[in-house]
């Protein structure tokens, strides 16, 4: 059987109500199928399990813990009882034989086919066919996407390529002026393969096309877990074009595939289209895709768009603030060479929503997911809308089941996504959506961040401190990730601890904006209040300042009418992060109070949900 169908059922499984208010079960489940499916013994073992799926350290001895085999245990009653009640009429049956953690797929011939839920959060897409290939890919991100299809389905079933990570193509033009265009075809190439069940993309953010060059790309692809690394080059000689491509396995550095790609710059679609069309034939293999009409691919046009894109995009992945204007600027030049361009459309939605502009940002993103339904830029765009703008949770909820039914790959998406799942009190769902998009990505920190604080909201502090501590580890110069790692250390019952790291924070850079809210919030909970309130004064002194920042050091000292006041008086500009803040675990001291009630209420948030309790 196909493991997209095994993936269906899988997805149908972790969605019902059995398992969708038992995480650590429903991963524990997913991590079996999946590593049973690659045929990996070695992640089926009790350490691997205990290690990959419950966090336990390295040292983590299984005849002294016996998480895992209780954890079995559990699962297996937990399957039984499914195929006895919602899945009795399944057609693919998941067993785990005592003795053993690996799955044995059974087929039954005489159930009917399997129905996605509507409900299923990460559902795998119906083969149908996109219409954006021109939009979101060049001919040829199509040609790589095919080999590397090809690849996959000719060694998967000897295990050897399970996963790849796309790394930048390097500018190697005499002028330096191609960086943008290796970063989009490097892009284009994550956004295209994401779309093939079963196939792991992983470092979609860690590993960004706008990072510098690793010198060992085989030891990269190592360490984000991929068996695969696809790297190249661009460079430019005069008018001319030259590309090349190569597929390395991560444990050897053996080449798997590799071509040198020349033509003229100003005819680039027409010159992948050919290299496209000339590998499909000869590897017989076809992405799901639906062409478009090849006289809009050719025109010159779109090229010009497709640059246009590209060039904005460069400056929104930099997040260079002062330079906002000139993304905007090519992204309106994108859409009005080409107004049938969907990545350029969905470049202009995310333009308009990072400048203040949020029905154009509203407007252009709908269009970009007409042009292509599988437009991950587009609905990060319209999440940005109806998050930041409308503080409409339900909206943006609907939105992220839509974007993963289409890009169920995608750890941008879930990132974002597991955030919204959280807001409206579906921890379960969130916790999944988070900790798919760190498997995805391990090298990102902010994934691991954000984890950290989706686990800190819900009660696990443990856990919610490792997953910040390897934030730090990842970017030990970023001074945010070091605020929260406090916060998580005073959590889990040490204090002192906690006010060791905001000092050692401090030596790394940040000023009163960045250090007093944390630093004044634990002072205050450790009895220190006078220093609290020396800090919470800096901040009132400050000319601007967040809502949440002076009411977190109110929290701290335990005044949570002041906190509230705060809350209540926040501008229409703070409004988002206040909601934010209200869902954080150090609120839940204001739960019952009648004004935090009416404030959720205000932001269009549920009431305050119950913590999760261990093993759920």
């Amino acid at each position: 059987m196909s493991a997209a169908r095994v993936s269906q059922y899988l997805e149908k499984v972790l969605a019902t109500s059995l398992f969708r208010r038992a995480d650590r079960q429903s991963r524990f489940l997913r991590h079996i199928v999946e590593q049973s499916a690659l045929g990996d013994e070695q992640s089926l073992k009790e350490y691997a399990i205990g290690i990959a799926v419950y966090g336990r350290p390295a040292d983590y001895d299984p005849r002294a813990d016996p998480i895992v085999r209780v954890e079995a245990s559990r699962l297996r009653a937990r399957l039984r009882e499914y195929y006895e009640s919602e899945g009795t009429a399944d057609a693919i049956r998941f067993e785990i034989p005592k003795g053993t953690y690996g799955v044995r797929v059974i087929e039954e011939e005489t159930a009917p086919a399997v129905r996605e839920p509507a409900s299923a959060p990460f559902s795998v897409p119906a083969a149908r066919a996109p219409l954006w290939i021109a939009a979101a890919a060049t001919g040829l991100v199509v040609m790589v996407a095919c080999v590397l299809a090809f690849v996959w389905q000719q060694r998967r079933q000897a295990g050897a390529i399970r996963s790849l990570v796309v790394l930048p193509f390097a500018d190697l033009s005499e002028n330096r002026d191609l960086e943008y265009l290796g970063a989009g075809l490097s892009e284009q190439i994550i956004d295209q393969l994401v779309r093939i069940p079963g196939l792991r993309v992983l470092g979609q953010s860690s590993q960004s096309p706008r990072q510098s060059l690793p010198a060992d790309p085989e030891k990269v692809a190592r360490e984000l877990g991929a068996s695969a690394v696809l790297e190249g080059s661009v460079r430019s000689d005069g008018p001319r074009i030259r590309i090349t491509a190569r597929l390395r396995d991560a444990a050897d550095g053996q080449a798997l595939w590799s071509d040198v790609f020349e033509g003229d710059r100003h005819a680039l679609f027409l010159l992948q289209d050919r290299i496209a069309a000339a590998l499909s034939q000869r590897l017989q293999v076809q992405l799901a895709v639906e062409r478009e009409d090849p006289s809009l691919r050719r025109a010159p046009q779109r090229m010009l768009a497709y640059e246009h894109t590209l060039r904005a995009s460069e400056v929104f992945t930099r997040g260079e603030g002062a330079k906002m204007p000139d993304m905007l600027a090519e992204a309106e030049a994108a859409v009005q060479a080409d107004p049938t361009y969907a990545d350029g459309r969905a470049m202009l939605a995310q333009a308009y929503a990072t400048t203040g502009h949020r029905d154009r940002a509203e407007a252009e993103a709908h269009e970009a997911i007409r042009l292509d339904p599988g437009s991950g830029r587009g609905y990060g765009a319209l999440l940005r809308v109806y998050r930041d703008y409308d503080l409409n949770w339900r909206a943006a909820q609907a939105t992220c089941g839509r974007a993963l039914r289409e890009l169920p790959n995608s750890a941008p998406l879930l990132r974002s996504c597991s955030i919204i799942e959280s807001m409206v009190g579906d921890y379960h769902v969130a916790l999944r959506m988070a900790r798919r998009s760190v498997d995805l990505d391990p090298l990102s920190p902010d994934h691991h961040s954000d984890l950290g604080l989706l686990l800190h909201r819900v009660g696990y502090f443990q856990e919610a401190a490792v997953e910040l501590q390897r934030a730090c580890d990842l970017a030990p110069r970023a001074v945010r990730y070091r605020r929260y790692l406090a916060l998580m250390v005073y959590q889990k019952g040490d204090p002192a601890g906690a006010l060791k790291v905001v000092e050692e924070g401090r030596k790394l850079g940040g000023g009163p904006l960045e250090w007093n809210p944390v630093a004044g919030y634990l002072l205050g909970r450790t009895g220190r209040k006078a220093e609290a309130i020396a800090l919470r004064d800096e901040l009132d002194g400050l000319l601007r300042q967040p809502a949440t920042a002076a009411a977190l050091i109110e929290l701290g000292l335990g005044n949570y009418d002041a906190a509230l006041t705060r809350f209540e008086r926040a501008p229409a500009d703070d409004r988002g992060s206040v909601a934010v803040m209200l869902c954080h675990y150090h609120c839940r001291v204001l739960a019952g109070n009648p004004r935090y009630g009416k404030l959720r209420t205000s932001l269009g948030l549920p009431p305050i949900q119950p913590l999760l309790q261990p093993g759920e």
